[in-house]
Parts: structure tokens; sequence; C-alpha cells
């Protein structure tokens, strides 16, 4: 198995050393670990680079116990091949990471996009309240501006919840107060004002 997850023939491999079956710049790692499962202080060691006889590296996750034998201790240890499970785990982290960036673009235009229009609505909300101080206090239109007025407010409301539903996920848990969630929700619908 060994030689087949090398590509050296077993005379080959029985030649080789720690320092000719691993990567040279993972030696210091690679020692460090055999080291450790040598003390006894860990029987595993995870994603050990190996260097095949096509140069090629290929990922092992290693156990290993002290074999004692005719008044010695060898270090024995089984190679499991998980290059394949290496890899989808870093291109899990690399989409992950690409997600995380793409959140934090779409976070910075959300934030952006309600600001702006917040304030444009802003400015709406002020030009209503001048025009309903010039009409007199009967008009007709004074009705049309109040509709105005209290669609620009749901508007905000709904920027709010945007903003709000945008967290999710990214933001720790917290109780909420689920009437006072409703109700916000419900003054968004105002044909709902008398249902209880």
């Amino acid at each position: 198995a060994m030689c087949e997850l090398t590509g050296y023939s077993l005379r080959e491999l029985l030649k080789l050393g720690v320092n000719d079956i691993h990567p040279k710049e993972d030696l210091p790692y690679v020692i460090g670990e055999f080291t450790k499962q040598a003390e006894g202080k860990t029987i595993l060691a995870k994603d050990i680079p190996v260097l095949r006889k096509d140069n090629k590296v290929v990922y092992c996750e290693i156990s290993s116990g002290i074999l004692p034998f005719e008044k010695q201790e060898y270090l024995v240890g089984f190679f499991r091949d998980v290059t394949e499970r290496k890899k989808a785990e870093d291109e899990l982290r690399e989409t992950m990471e690409k997600l995380e960036m793409v959140n934090e673009k779409l976070r910075v235009v959300g934030d952006l996009v309600r600001h702006d229009v917040n304030n444009k609505l802003t400015t709406v909300t002020g030009y209503t309240y001048l025009a309903r101080k010039k009409l007199p206090r009967y008009s007709e239109v004074l009705d049309y501006l109040k509709q105005i007025e209290a669609s620009i407010e749901q508007i905000m409301q709904i920027f709010d919840f945007a903003k709000a539903y945008e967290a999710l996920g990214v933001e720790e848990l917290v109780y909420i107060d689920v009437e006072k969630t409703v109700n916000e929700a419900a003054s968004l619908c105002p044909h709902l004002k008398d249902i209880n």
C-alpha cells in the first residue's frame, strides 16, 4: 500500500528515510509530529505531506504507536491518504472566503443604498411638510400628503427590516420581543391596523 501511495518499489522504499519522502520545506513540521508521536504525546498526525517518486505531493493522516520488539522500541505508523479530503476542505475554505467577501460587498452596497435613499426620503418628507403648511386647513390635498408621509414611513421601516435581515446569520442570536416585532411588521400594511 505504501508503494502504491508513494510510487516507489518496495526495494526503493526500504532505503528511504523521513527526509526522502517528505517535502524539504515541511520537514520541521513532519519531524515535530513524529517526535510527538514517538514520545506518546499524540497518536494521530493530520495532513502530513508525502512526496511521491513523481514529485507530486499527497497528504496523509498518520496514526502511530510504539512497538517493542526484541528489546528495542519501534515507531510504527499507518498512513491513510486524505489528499482528496484535504483538497475538498481547501476548496470549501476558498469558497467560504469568497462568499464572505461577496457578503461584505453586499453589506456595504446595502448600507450605501439605504443611506442615500433615506436622505432622499427625508427631503421628500421635508417638502411634504412645507406643502402641508401652505395649503388651506381643509384641503383635499392634505389627505394625499398624509398618505405620502405614511408611505415614506413604511419605506423607512422596510429599510430597517432589510438591514436587520441582512444581519441574520452574521450576528449573534439575541432574544426579541415577538409582540413588538409582529406589530412593526403589521404597521407596514395599513389595511391590517383593525385586525387583532
